[in-house]
């Protein structure tokens, strides 16, 4: 006669035979990934580059061109400030004149 204490433990202690991945808190497998967490980096292409810009010159505010092209505002601002006439490049155009030639 099996005994109800063991019988019980085995209820708490389930394991399947035969897993391919390792399952999650509600029992489904968890699929490889690339071993990190969160969202795939942002990638900016050159269509992206070019549509932000656009839309900066139509004078949008950096929130809505971020809601425009899909990403959050931190991510706009890391990837595009070149576009968004916040890079170092522009920075160095407007300081230029204000140097007199370096000299």
């Amino acid at each position: 006669m099996p005994d109800p204490a063991r019988a019980k433990a085995n209820l708490f202690h389930f394991r399947p035979a035969e897993a391919a991945y390792p399952l999650d808190l509600f029992g489904e497998p968890v699929q490889p990934g690339r071993g990190r967490p969160g969202r795939p980096r942002h990638l900016p292409t050159p269509a992206t580059r070019a549509r932000v810009a656009e839309l900066r010159a139509e004078g949008l505010s950096i929130l809505a061109i971020a809601e425009e092209i899909g990403v959050s505002q931190p991510t706009l601002q890391l990837n595009y400030p070149t576009e968004l006439g916040s890079g170092s490049t522009t920075w160095r155009r407007r300081a230029a004149p204000l140097t007199n030639g370096g000299n």
